[in-house]
Order: C-alpha cells, then sequence, then structure tokens
C-alpha cells in the first residue's frame, strides 16, 4: 500500500513486537519510508494513535484478536473517515462471530457500498453512492 503513493502517510499498528520487527525489516528492504510503524502495549488500544490522527482515508483491520475488537476499533474509526475513506476487514467470514460482526457493518448507516470477497470485505464511504453490498465469490 506503501509503494502505491511514496507521499502518503503510512501508520501500521501492532501489539506484537515479534510482528513489529518483521514488518520493519521488510519496510526496510523496500525502501520504504513512509511508513510508521507504531507497537502498542498489550493493554493499549488503537485509540492513542486514533486520537492523533485528523482523518483517515484507507483503514486496513487485518485480522484483530476478534469480532468484537473489529467492530469496536470500526466504531472508532467513523469519525476520522471523509467522503471517499475506504476499509477494509480481513478474515470477514473466519468464524460466526466474525461473519455477523460483517453483516453490521454493511449495514451501517454511513457505509455506502460493500464488496464481499469471502475472506476480504471492503466498505466504501461515498455517500453519492447507492446504498448496496456485492458479492464476488467462486
Amino acid at each position: 500500500m506503501a509503494l502505491a503513493n511514496q507521499k502518503a502517510r503510512c501508520i501500521s499498528v501492532t501489539k506484537s513486537a515479534e510482528l513489529a520487527a518483521k514488518a520493519r525489516s521488510g519496510f526496510q528492504k523496500q525502501g520504504l519510508n513512509n511508513i510508521e510503524l507504531q507497537v502498542l502495549h498489550p493493554d493499549e488500544t488503537p485509540d492513542s494513535v486514533l486520537n492523533n490522527l485528523k482523518t483517515l482515508d484507507f483503514v486496513l483491520f487485518n485480522r484483530l484478536s476478534g469480532a468484537q475488537e473489529s467492530l469496536e476499533t470500526f466504531n472508532k474509526c467513523l469519525p476520522k473517515k471523509n467522503d471517499g475513506s475506504i476499509f477494509v476487514f480481513m478474515n470477514i467470514h473466519g468464524n460466526p462471530d466474525m461473519a455477523e460482526a460483517w453483516k453490521k457493518i454493511r449495514a451501517h448507516h454511513e457505509v455506502q457500498a460493500t464488496i464481499d470477497l469471502y475472506d476480504l470485505g471492503i466498505a466504501l464511504f461515498k455517500p453519492e453512492l447507492e446504498k448496496i453490498n456485492y458479492v464476488i465469490r467462486t
């Protein structure tokens, strides 16, 4: 994602120091200098990162610890979205709870369109779009 626009400000947030070290190594190998890697303490939430941001153009919800955390983080990100923001969710059908969370996200009144790619769900915030939910699977 950071390769697509070298001028974009990208922030990667994780609670795992091990994953952060692997990510940092990968970022360096690719020459990506536009990614801020933030490692949260185990008891810390993404709020500390979100509170310092004005808007969110693109958010990847990359296999959070569970459906409840995904919904909570989604709701915390909503006030920061803009017309044209894109939220991408991993593992939307990984278990019944996550499938139910995806259903709630699709139905949210601020989400105009969603695309269900089975393991990946995309929510679009574009007020001029008519409410629609696409399902694209094989």
